[in-house]
């Protein structure tokens, strides 16, 4: 299978106003919250320092995923997101960049960045892994990590293109946009 990050029908998407709207009812030219890791000065490594920016939506996509290919991730604020297993969610920890359930697909999909084709910034999810959060709380730990079983198929999109930004805010998480990452 051709991996191509999705998340679930029902995943909550910031806007720019700091409201949601879930994935399936997006729009071309919805405008939404984002970062845009691009500028030299981009400091990945304090997320916090960097001002988010407002991106229109250019491409949204619609799929059927199997469930062999799909996890819901649970954390200590009580969210949930289920996605599939290739999807990077910003880490948010010394030294910790984007996490995913399974590193080779999500290099598959992303690239590398190293030339010698080891790339450091993806790190494997797991319990207790820190992730990024929008609003107040800037942080949440993984609390449980459930893998669906094949079977059974989830109704998923995928925001394809940004015009500019690389990352959306999913039930408040900071994820990759799921066609692009600097």
């Amino acid at each position: 299978m051709a991996f191509t990050s999705w998340l679930n029908k029902g995943t909550l998407i910031t806007l720019e106003d700091g409201s949601q709207k879930a994935i399936e009812s997006i729009e071309v030219d919805d405008l939404i919250q984002t970062f845009d890791m691009s500028p030299d000065d981009f400091d990945g490594a304090h997320i916090v320092n960097n001002e988010t920016c407002t991106a229109k939506v250019k491409e949204i996509t619609e799929n059927t995923v199997d469930g062999g290919d799909v996890s819901t991730i649970t954390f200590d604020n009580g969210s949930k997101l289920t996605l599939s297993n290739d999807y990077p969610i910003y880490g948010f920890a010394k030294e910790i960049g984007w996490l995913t359930n399974d590193i080779e697909a999500t290099k598959t999909k992303y690239g590398n960045s190293e030339a010698d084709g080891d790339d450091d910034r993806w790190d494997e999810i797991k319990v207790e892994s820190e992730v990024f959060l929008d609003g107040d709380d800037i942080d949440a730990s993984v609390t449980n990590i459930e893998a669906h079983t094949e079977g059974t198929n989830f109704s998923m999109y995928t925001i394809e293109s940004l015009e500019k930004g690389d990352v959306v805010f999913a039930n408040n998480v900071l994820v990759a946009s799921g066609g692009n990452l600097s």
